[in-house]
C-alpha cells in the first residue's frame, strides 16, 4: 500500500511497505507577498535563507528577498543552524 503524507513543510511519500521515503520540500511562493512588502504580520514561523539568516516568517523572508534582488534563496523551514 502506498500513500502520501503532507505536512506544512514537506511532502513525504511512502513507497510500498519498505519504509523507503522520498522527501520533497515545498519551496515558499513569494509571488503572493509582493503586495505585502513591509506590511508583514508578527507571526512566528521561522524560515532559513541561504545567507544563513533566520526570518521570523515567510512574509518577512520574501520581503527581504525582494529588497536584496534575489541575492539569497530559500534554504529550509525552521531556524538556521547557529
Amino acid at each position: 500500500m502506498s500513500f502520501c503524507i503532507k505536512n506544512k513543510e514537506h511532502f513525504i511519500l511512502k513507497v510500498s511497505d519498505t519504509f523507503l521515503c522520498c522527501l520533497f520540500v515545498q519551496q515558499p511562493n513569494c509571488i503572493k507577498y509582493i503586495s505585502q512588502v513591509n506590511d508583514c504580520k508578527g507571526e512566528m514561523d521561522p524560515i532559513c535563507g541561504t545567507n544563513g539568516r533566520t526570518y521570523p516568517n515567510i512574509c518577512v523572508f520574501c520581503s527581504e528577498l525582494f529588497a536584496a534582488s534575489g541575492a539569497f534563496t530559500f534554504s529550509h523551514y525552521g531556524k538556521c543552524a547557529a
